[in-house]
């Protein structure tokens, strides 16, 4: 019986330190999940989103904003469409935003041209460089 008794001690000894084994994994675990967000490159912030816009939708200095947008019925048949279909296309954007587009110029752009810009600009055309078949777009 006195063995029995031992054996039970041992095996109460042993389930307490395995189980701090298994914690101390977890934390290890948690640690290096932690360690690899840390490393993950984080989320836009609004003065890159800022950026980005200004890239694609230069302002024009020089243009008569008294002059108004040449398709103004076809600005008024988007608005419209846009309060009939509130319901499905409301986003939470302030309107201010929506109204922005009537102040867009509606100039004929030289599409190539422009994507080479914008190109240039985000350095498009250094990233096969920079590209390594392990790390992806660096």
């Amino acid at each position: 019986m006195n063995s029995h008794n031992s054996q039970l001690d041992d095996s109460e000894t042993s389930t307490p330190v395995a189980s701090s084994r298994k914690i101390t994994r977890h934390k290890t675990k948690v640690a290096k999940k932690a360690m690899k967000a840390a490393e993950r490159t984080k989320v836009l912030t609004r003065a890159e989103i800022d950026y980005v816009g200004e890239a694609i939708h230069p302002n024009i200095d020089g243009e008569d904003a008294s002059k108004g947008s040449p398709n103004d019925e076809e600005i008024e048949e988007i608005e419209r469409n846009l309060r009939y279909h509130a319901n499905f296309y409301n986003a939470g954007q302030p309107r201010s935003l929506v109204k922005s587009v009537r102040k867009l110029a509606n100039n004929c752009v030289d599409f190539n041209v422009e994507m080479a810009r914008i190109m240039e600009i985000f350095r498009i055309s250094e990233l096969p460089d920079r590209n390594s078949p392990n790390r992806g777009l660096i």
